[in-house]
């Protein structure tokens, strides 16, 4: 009976040892594991930073823009990429104020002080956007509306602004008939307009507009990028159909472009030039 005594103590004794090493063992384990652990970097910190610094301060301009009824000005421009702020109001009329009621004895125009980030958009991409949407020939007229207040003008604040604004009018002026008659001038005064004009195609979705305010994520062209190459050139680029076609006016036979029965995604672009055309959207 003793015997049996020590035979099991020893047992025993012998599983206590062994569950001693084994927690030892795996107290050790765990420990050198996390030590060597690759530690990774803190959710949204060094990553996120780079990518923040990487973006550009904003460089906020102004430029002051009368297009007629500054309802649609104020928010085709408010839609426009890069265009931080637009705001309705009277600009460059005798005297420093005025108010809706006065515009025909004080002779200030319906004007929308345009605010933008310069490293998003330039001066020039901001004025080919306001001739899409104006008639630069029609003077004291925009839409149905008629009166002095309803001018045309590009009023700056920036004299070095001047530079780009005669040189996108000598653009523009070839592409009319008639001689453009938009004011360009420095900004004289500007009032504030009365809170309920402030973004009033937001509060009155079908109020009225002369223009049409989708156009404003439309891209706008600028010609200067697309030369027209020599003749020689055309036609070693072209073959004789499509110079025929592009550069005598002639007519293509039907169903023998290339083009007539795809409906890929895509920009169509002139032949000649790379100068975009219309979006395969409107085709």
């Amino acid at each position: 009976m003793e015997h049996k005594w020590k035979l099991l103590l020893l047992v025993f004794g012998a599983l206590v040892f062994l569950g001693g090493v084994l927690m030892v063992f795996q107290r050790g384990y765990a420990t050198s594991y996390h030590n060597n652990q690759v530690k990774l970097p803190a959710k949204g910190t060094s990553q996120l930073k780079k990518t923040a610094n990487a973006k550009l301060p904003e460089k906020k301009k102004e430029i002051y823009l009368a297009g007629g009824c500054f309802w649609g000005v104020e928010e085709y421009f408010s839609n426009v990429d890069g265009v931080l702020d637009a705001v309705s109001g009277y600009a460059n009329g005798r005297g420093d104020t005025t108010s809706y009621q006065l515009l025909h004895q004080t002779g200030h125009a319906e004007t929308v002080q345009v605010v933008y980030d310069a490293n998003r958009i330039s001066l020039k991409e901001l004025l080919l956007h306001y001739f899409r949407i104006i008639d630069p020939t029609s003077l004291n007229k925009q839409g149905n509306d008629r009166g002095s207040q309803y001018r045309t003008g590009i009023y700056y604040t920036d004299p070095s602004d001047l530079t780009t604004i005669d040189m996108v009018f000598q653009e523009k002026a070839s592409d009319y008939k008639k001689k453009i008659v938009v004011e360009k001038a420095p900004l004289k005064s500007f009032t504030k307009a009365e809170e309920y004009h402030q973004d009033y195609l937001k509060k009155n979705p079908n109020g009225y507009c002369h223009i049409n305010v989708n156009e404003a994520s439309y891209p706008v062209i600028d010609k200067t990028k697309y030369p027209k190459p020599s003749k020689e050139e055309i036609k070693k680029k072209l073959s004789k159909d499509e110079y025929r076609v592009t550069q005598n006016n002639e007519t293509e036979k039907a169903f023998s472009n290339r083009y007539w029965d795809s409906f890929e995604a895509g920009i169509y672009v002139d032949v000649v030039t790379g100068e975009p055309l219309f979006s395969s959207k409107d085709k």
